[in-house]
Parts: C-alpha cells; structure tokens; sequence
C-alpha cells in the first residue's frame, strides 16, 4: 500500500538572474570550411555576404551576385571580382515577406520561411565534377530541402540530388544571433553537369541568411570534402537554455565539423553550471549507464550521420525551477511570462499542471511541471519472493545525479500509523538501482528486510532536501 508522497522544502536559495548587454557580447558563429581544391582553375568560387537592396523586400525576381560589399557590383569586390560569378544569381523564392537588412548583409523574414535557389550558367568546356554549399544561418535548415538540380544533355526532365556529403559547424550557445555553418557536397562525376540549380529553405520564420558561399570544381576528378555528421545533442530537452554538450574529445579529433567513413573517436560531455553528467544515448538508441567518454565509429562500408546524446541531471531544486519553467520570451508578436520567477506557478508546492504532485515532487521523481504525468511518477507497491519468504516492495523513479541537494527516504510500518525509516547501522530496507533512463532518472527498487508473513507491513518513500 502506497500513503500519498511526504513533501518538503527547506532552504533553498533564491534565484539571481544577472543581465548582460548584448552589444558587449560578440556574436558566436561557425567557420566556414576551405576546399583543399580551392586554386587556380580547379575550382570556381563564390561568396556572398551582402545583398542587394539593404533595407528592402526581396522575392523571386531580385537576383543577388556574388557580393561582399553592400551595394556595390561584383567588380568592386575583389575576393569575388573574375571569379566566374556573371552566371551564378541567388533568388529568395519562399516568402514575400522577406527583406535584406538594413546592413545589407543577411536576409531575414518575420512572418514566413525563406527559401532560396542558386542558379549557376557554366561557361567553359569543362563538365562540373562537384559543388560545394555552404551557408551560414541563424537557425536550422531542412535536410529535405537542400537539393541540386540539373537537366541531362538531351533529356526533358529534371534530376534532382541530394547532397552526398554534409558539415555541420554548431558553436552550441543558443544565442539568439549565433551563426550556424550548414555544408553540403555533391558528386557530380560522370553526370554530364554543365548548368546547375541549388535550392535551400530555412526551417522557419525569423532564422536570416547571412553568408553563402559556392565551389564548383571543373577539375580533371572529383576530391571529396566533406563527409558525414556526427550529432551531439544534451538530454533531458529543457524550457531555459541547455543542461550541457556531446562533444568530439578535442584531444583525438582536430576536424569536428565533419567525418569519414571508419573513422572512429570518444565523445566527452560537458555540463552546464548545476548540472551532473550521468550518461549517454548511442546512435543505436540504447541508453549506456555510464559517465565515461563514449566511442563511436563511422560505418567503413556504409557510413551514415551518427547521433549521440549526453544524459544530465539537475543537482538543486534552484536549478530545476531555472530551467524546467518558461522565462519570458517574445517570438512571433506573442510573449511568454515568465513562470520560473512566478511563485504562483514554479514554487515547491505548487500543483502547476494540475495532476496532483507538487512542483517539488515533478523534481524529485522526474516529471514534468507543465505534463499531467502523475502516473509515472506515483511510486509502485509489489512483492519479492527470496528464500520462498514474501517481502513488500516499493519502486520509485529519483533523479540520477549523485551530487543531488535530494535524499530519498523509505519507512516501513505494520499499522499505518508508526512509521519507522531505521538508521545506517540498522536499515528497514534494501535498494537496488535500475537502469538510468534518457530523461536523466533511473528506477530504485526498495525491499523490506522483514517478511511479511502473517503481519501487514507497509512502505513508503518521501523526497527531501538534505541540509546544507
């Protein structure tokens, strides 16, 4: 039988938040990566970093030339300036409502998704044996709509490609501005690619294109340069900011922004303030119990992407009410209060959701302050059989950081009344850990030293705060 949770809160800290201007932050961004082809008459590159007109709309019928001065053609540029730029026009072919800034230097949009195709006129006699994409965005762009286009010589339709090979440079700060490096790379050998069509979309509203660049190789063979993705991604998903980072070990692998096939490397987390690393997720979607780097490897006969997660834990309810709430957010003409600072919403015993637990017990027994999800945290009576002799049992979900502020207590009674929890010299009960789950908690099974025999006996757990 299983008593309603015992909750309490003791001490905890208020919550400082601390304001920083944003001009005095330098705005994080990814470093676009240089062909090793990128020479003489190998390849033909192009780059743009500006746009034409600043400050106004820009839709299907304005091309933009390769430019890095704002305003000013092709011919003032110099890093572009012959470099076979008079057939290569980038259009925004998404929403109308996207505009250039008014530095000239990205193109943004409100209210729609921005989508963009680049249309490059070969001149020569040379066939293209690859393209190299590049772009740098605020946000993400969807895989499926990255896409090379070509008609074959003497055919009535269109092929379309996607890329084969891929870069990702993410600098991982959730910035607002941060700058993102998307790559891609085609194959093009043998196909008979004279004129080409790029086309790309951003993944929603309010993610501006910055800077793009092209190499189309007409060299005598295709030389790779890209390769394949491997994802780090942080695990439990938060409403403020992130619990930490899945990196490539930096003391193995010098190039991150992309890998080849077999190639083969740890991955090391790296916690936020107030959190504790506890696991990872592996590209396979098995979940590994340990906080010790993590090996993956590229497939050598059929490399793919590979997605590997860090599992953290929250160490402090502070931390928790930080990060689980909303802050204030304004996206779209629609603002966000912020609930983290909001005692009638985010304090310990508040009931936010409405599903019977308290927001101190969401923490403790791993919930979710905007989720009815009760069921899965209500701890779970049963029975173990050892020796033939029946034991009662309890099974509770706890959050799996060892540095935790939270201490787990199991009390045994035969009344209902008399509780009592033992000491360390003396326990009432056995636990055994389960496995860690992706979400940051693990399982814990309690056992009752005595059977029950012909007397009733009971359990119970409460959650609290250890002493500072």
């Amino acid at each position: 039988m299983i008593l309603p949770l015992q909750r309490h809160w003791r001490g905890f800290p208020a919550l400082i938040l601390a304001a920083i201007p944003a001009a005095a932050i330098a705005q994080p961004q990814g470093t676009f990566i240089i062909p090793t082809n990128r020479a003489g008459d190998a390849t033909r590159f192009s780059y743009w970093q500006a746009y034409t007109p600043a400050g106004q709309t820009t839709y299907n019928g304005i091309g933009h030339r390769p430019n890095l001065i704002p305003d000013l053609g092709d011919s003032a540029d110099p890093v572009n300036f012959s470099n076979w730029n008079t057939g290569n026009v980038l259009h925004q072919i998404g929403t109308p409502s996207a505009f250039v800034l008014s530095s000239g230097q990205g193109i943004y949009s409100f209210a729609g998704v921005a989508a963009y195709r680049i249309s490059y006129t070969h001149s020569g006699d040379d066939e293209v044996k690859g393209v190299v994409l590049q772009l740098k965005m605020a946000g993400s762009v969807p895989l499926s709509s990255v896409e090379l286009r070509y008609t074959p010589e003497g055919a009535s339709e269109e092929t379309v490609l996607a890329p084969h090979f891929k870069a990702l440079d993410n600098p991982g700060t959730a910035a607002f501005a941060e700058q993102l490096l998307w790559a891609y790379e085609w194959n093009l050998t043998g196909k008979g690619v004279r004129d080409y069509d790029l086309y790309f979309s951003t993944g929603g509203s309010s993610n501006p294109l910055y800077e793009v660049q092209t190499d189309t190789t007409v060299a005598p063979a295709f030389v790779q340069q890209l390769g394949y993705l491997m994802v780090g991604r942080a695990l439990p998903p938060l409403r403020y900011k992130t619990p930490g980072k899945a990196l490539p070990d930096g003391a193995v692998v010098f190039e991150t922004r992309f890998f080849k096939a077999g190639q083969s490397f740890p991955m090391v987390a790296q916690p936020e303030e107030g959190f504790e690393h506890v696991g990872w997720v592996a590209p396979d979607g098995i979940v590994v119990d340990s906080a010790e780097p993590f090996t993956v490897t590229f497939s050598e006969t059929e490399p793919s992407d590979l997605t590997a997660s860090a599992v953290f834990a929250p160490v402090s309810w502070a931390i928790f009410r930080n990060s689980w709430f909303n802050h204030e957010f304004t996206h779209g003409g629609q603002t966000l209060p912020d609930d983290s600072m909001d005692d009638t919403k985010s304090a310990p015993e508040v009931d936010l959701d409405g599903d019977g637990m308290s927001n101190f017990s969401e923490y403790a027994f791993g919930g979710q302050p905007y989720t009815q999800d009760a069921e899965r945290m209500t701890p779970r009576s049963g029975v173990a059989t050892v020796d033939g002799a029946s034991y009662p049992t309890i099974t509770f979900r706890r959050r799996a950081a060892v540095g935790s502020d939270l201490r787990y207590v199991v009390e045994v009674s035969s009344d209902l009344q008399t509780w009592s929890q033992g000491t360390a010299e003396q326990p009432v009960a056995e636990l055994t850990n389960g496995p860690l789950e992706s979400d940051g908690t693990r399982t814990v099974t309690a056992r009752s030293l005595n059977a029950g025999g012909n007397s009733s006996r009971f359990l119970r757990v409460k959650a609290e705060t250890i002493p500072q």
